[in-house]
């Protein structure tokens, strides 16, 4: 059997997936590998894939395309997964797989078999492992050394499980099948838990949510497997009671489970598979009554206030906010004090489309790590994005009467006729627009004013959007084009960095805050905001691309700068090539608000990231926005 790594199988799909020829710049980019890797693995791999009838046909400038046999036309994808190769080619991957390893082996390890078996080089590996020891570290795990014995990990049992899960099986799609392959996990044993879980929450009316019932499925699994092989947790760090619906659950599902696999579960197995259940309790309001203490009251303000001071939201009267947010955090808290962590399979769309709602979330959660002195996990802030997502658009449907000013040189009559068009269009109120000539507007005060809408020209400078109509009766389109200037019109030549050559994330804010501070007058705790966003969660957001920016609106006016890389680098848990750098103007909420909009867009687009990718010049950058 041939060996096929997960870079060239990547590419395989990708090529079917278009149908069309992709250069290996585009591919590049959408896998996150540098373009001259994408020809040196198409090159490798040639052969091996001719043998399951596929050819990758290269062609001048416009790139590579495939071609399918018919023979393995419909079975090509199995072909692909039969030959997979069990050695990651990925650096996520490798560093999954030295976790793993760690984790279930129960004696000591050399770090040169190791590089054998994932056929890397000694200083590859001590790069690898640098990054390893980081994330033990957070699960409370350290790594200790004998000479002439190798490395052993050592940690409590639990933090060992949860770490497990997180990194080996919950990052990606086909984690937990390889897991179960490489664990030799049954898949009829698999289907046993997944029945006896649903018979016994059927049995007491217990809710949980999709992801939450998968999460305990694959910490069930985990269990049985570890308590096979003698590896049991001991003790519990938090007392458990042994009252209430989910002792009585946890007791039923634990029992069936020892008839079935012939185990015996220790009694803090069974107070583990409790906590599980109480994390993963899907809690609404349908009739039961949900007691919200006067803490949880208390920390839902403290963090209303937070966000009013950081983001200028007001959602201190907002009750349904408030009863979802007491809702969630309730099991959130429980997740949060063990160490548990809920996967959010949609992060990334949140991330992207809910910048402002995630930002909710990220000042939610520092408060709540400050109350706990717990981290709370990337997936959490997305559940509390989806909470405030809701309430922004309920505050924006309740500032959607919008305060109009109609500036007419041609009597009364005109501007009534203006006035109601303008009333019957938008449903808007007549206590809402007023109605001046263009000689008294000088002395109105307009800071209340949405819109001026003028059949005149006005030889005013105004902080307010103008709308100009030379006939009345016009398509009227209340749109802020004349007062929100394009996006590049906040993009300065000197804080665009194109083709640069960095090594860390570090050293990029560093620089980029260095730049902005030869150019703008910024707090003296710009660059701090900066790294201590970072801190609380990382702002790569997918494709490529990361949006640094401060914890809290603190500049007086916008900034952006944009730089992109040669060749990405990791920045967390993703690769990065494009790097966005925004600080909103805190004096303008809806600055704010159109650039990340037009940012998003921008970096939604692949074929503008591509465009991206080529250019090297300020100009040219400013030709394909």
């Amino acid at each position: 059997m041939m060996s096929l790594d997960e870079r060239i199988i990547k590419i395989v799909e990708l090529l079917v997936s278009y149908g069309r020829p992709v250069t290996s710049q585009e591919i590049a980019n959408i896998i996150g590998i540098s373009s001259r890797t994408v020809r040196e693995t198409i090159h490798q791999n040639k052969s091996h894939l001719k043998l399951i009838g596929i050819e990758i046909k290269s062609h001048f400038k416009s790139g590579y395309s495939i071609s399918i046999e018919d023979e393995y036309r419909n079975n090509w994808k199995t072909l692909l997964d039969e030959n997979r190769s069990i050695i990651p080619s990925e650096t996520e991957d490798k560093m999954t797989y030295i976790i793993q390893r760690f984790i279930l082996e129960e004696g000591y390890i050399k770090l040169d078999d190791l590089c054998d078996e994932l056929w890397i080089s000694r200083s590859t590996m001590n790069r690898l492992f640098k990054e390893v020891r980081k994330r033990f570290a957070l699960y409370h795990l350290t790594v200790i050394s004998k000479p002439s014995y190798g490395l052993k990990l050592e940690g409590n049992e639990i933090d060992k499980r949860i770490c497990l899960v997180h990194n080996c099986i919950q990052k990606r799609e086909s984690s937990l099948e390889r897991f179960m392959e490489e664990y030799h996990i049954d898949l009829q044993n698999c289907q046993c838990i997944r029945q006896v879980v649903l018979k016994h929450l059927k049995k007491y009316n217990y809710k949980l949510t999709d992801t939450g019932f998968q999460n305990l499925i694959i910490h069930l699994i985990v269990a049985i497997k570890r308590i096979e092989e003698k590896q049991l947790i001991t003790t519990y760090p938090i007392q458990v009671d042994n009252v209430g619906i989910e002792y009585l659950l946890a007791n039923d599902i634990v029992e069936e489970l020892q008839s079935y696999f012939s185990i015996t579960f220790p009694k803090e197995e069974v107070e583990y598979v409790i906590i599980h259940l109480y994390g993963k309790k899907l809690t609404q309001m349908d009739g039961e009554t949900a007691q919200i203490s006067h803490e949880m009251e208390q920390m839902i303000q403290k963090i209303n206030q937070q966000i009013l001071m950081k983001l200028g939201y007001h959602f201190d009267g907002d009750f349904e906010l408030f009863t979802l947010l007491a809702l969630h955090m309730m099991p959130l808290v429980v997740r949060i004090q063990y160490g548990l962590n809920m996967p959010n399979p949609i992060i990334k769309d949140i991330k992207l489309k809910m910048a402002d709602a995630y930002e909710c979330a990220v000042i939610a959660s520092q408060v709540i790590q400050d109350e706990y002195h717990k981290p709370i996990a990337e997936g959490e802030l997305g559940y509390l994005a989806l909470h405030y997502s809701m309430a922004i658009e309920r505050l924006q449907e309740q500032t959607k009467m919008k305060n109009i000013v109609i500036i007419c040189s041609s009597g009364m009559g005109t501007s009534s006729i203006l006035k109601k068009r303008l009333m019957k269009k938008f449903d808007i109120d007549d206590s809402h627009i007023q109605v001046y000539d263009a000689q008294s507007i000088r002395s109105v005060n307009l800071s209340h004013i949405d819109y001026i809408i003028s059949t005149v020209k006005l030889n005013l400078k105004l902080d307010k959007p103008i709308i100009y109509m030379e006939n009345i009766f016009d398509d009227i389109e209340l749109q802020e084009s004349q007062h929100m200037r394009n996006l590049q019109s906040f993009i300065k030549k000197d804080l665009v960095l194109l083709q640069q050559t960095f090594q860390t994330k570090e050293d990029i804010l560093n620089d980029m805050c260095h730049k902005i501070e030869n150019i703008y007058s910024l707090p003296f705790s710009f660059q701090k905001f900066i790294e201590e966003r970072e801190d609380l969660s990382s702002t790569e957001v997918g494709n490529l691309v990361a949006m640094p920016h401060p914890s809290s609106l603190c500049t007086e006016q916008s900034i952006v700068m944009i730089m992109t890389l040669k060749k990405s680098i990791l920045w967390k848990n993703n690769y990065v090539k494009y790097i966005f750098l925004v600080s909103g103007n805190k004096n303008s909420k809806e600055e704010c608000e159109f650039i990340n909009e037009n940012i998003i867009d921008l970096i939604m687009n692949n074929q503008w990231l591509q465009e991206l990718d080529k250019i090297s010049s300020y100009e040219e950058l400013i030709h394909i926005l």
